[in-house]
């Protein structure tokens, strides 16, 4: 799999979400937690849509029969592709599906044990994403502070009664921009 990116070269940053929020700069723009929500709605983005900015990266993959099932999604390019025993493999002999981020070996592999390492290009998904990506760490933030809308305490008959388990939806809005990149 790919390096996480650093904190300060997010695709949203702590600063873009800050003045989304509407956050005066202190304490309150550059907290943890909303450092943590960032990264928290980053990941949600990402697991939904692939990689979030442009970029080259190279996937380790262990083969499943005659493909090679990548982490990635809506690729731009696959750039190279890289055998077990470390041979280069002729990326125009091979049959890629970039939107679902599947390539097809010429032949199935003896061993599918060890690992491939494949060169993509992902795309750039922009402002709609980054909307989305706001609006989920907005929705974070504000399940935190406010108790998630439920005032859990308010229904507790004693003080050993726990909130029921509460499963998490991102917003609509950001379903709706997400939708197209999926």
């Amino acid at each position: 799999m790919s390096e996480p990116t650093p904190a300060d070269e997010r695709f949203v940053t702590l600063q873009e979400l800050a003045s989304y929020l509407r956050l005066t700069a202190g304490a309150d723009a550059t907290s943890q937690e909303l450092s943590d929500d960032l990264d928290a709605a980053l990941e949600i983005a990402e697991n939904r849509v692939g990689p979030l900015a442009s970029a080259g990266r190279t996937y380790r993959v262990f083969p499943s029969g005659a493909h090679l099932v990548l982490p990635a999604t809506h690729l731009t390019a696959i750039t190279a592709v890289q055998d077990p025993d470390g041979a280069e493999v002729d990326v125009a002999t091979l049959e890629v599906n970039a939107t679902s981020g599947i390539v097809t070996l010429p032949h199935r592999p003896a061993r599918r044990d060890r690992p491939y390492l494949v060169s993509v290009t992902t795309r750039d998904h922009g402002k709609a994403v980054a909307k989305a990506v706001k609006l989920i760490a907005a929705h974070l933030r504000g399940m935190r502070s406010t108790d998630g809308g439920r005032g859990a305490s308010q229904f507790m008959q004693s003080p050993t009664d726990t909130p029921a388990p509460r499963g998490f939806a991102i917003p609509r809005a950001a379903e709706e921009l997400l939708e197209e990149f999926q």
